[in-house]
Parts: structure tokens; sequence; C-alpha cells
């Protein structure tokens, strides 16, 4: 996630006076992580973060996970499926 306060409200992410910062999973190291945002020039700019040994890295793709229902709910969902299809027919 990205922690920033918008202080003049234009969209941008100003370099050295917003301090925002990107909250991550470090792909190399499976751990939580942060990075600084170097900002942006314009709106609809990458952002640029700086990551490991590049300091001014772009933000160009993100993925976000969603947790994955555990095998108990699945099954409550299958079995209410069911019943809705049986009384469907009936």
């Amino acid at each position: 996630g990205i922690q920033w306060i918008d202080a003049n409200n234009d969209g941008l992410i100003n370099v050295n006076v917003e301090n925002a910062v990107l909250h991550y999973i470090d792909p190399v190291t499976g751990l939580g992580a942060a990075s600084p945002i170097g900002g942006q020039n314009v709106a609809g700019d990458p952002v640029r973060v700086s990551y490991g040994n590049f300091p001014m890295a772009e933000l160009v793709m993100t993925v976000s996970e969603s947790p994955i229902p555990e095998p108990a709910t699945l099954s409550l969902l299958a079995l209410g499926g069911l019943v809705m299809l049986r009384r469907r027919r009936s």
C-alpha cells in the first residue's frame, strides 16, 4: 500500500514534500518492506521508488492477491448451491 498525504491536493506525489512511502512484499526476500516514493512529474506518470541498487525505479505494474477461502467455506458454498438447485427443480 501507499502511505501518503496529498498536502496541496494536486493528486501528485511531490518529491521530498509529502513523504510518500510504498509498503510491499519484497519479491527477493518474501518479507515486508518499505521504500520512499520519489514522486511524479505529471498525473499518469509511473510512480518512482527507491529499491535496492535502483534509486529511481519505476513502479509500472502491481499485483494484489486476494485470500483464498478455506476448504470448509468452499464446502458450505457448494452445499448452498446444491440446495438452491434442488429447490429450483421442485
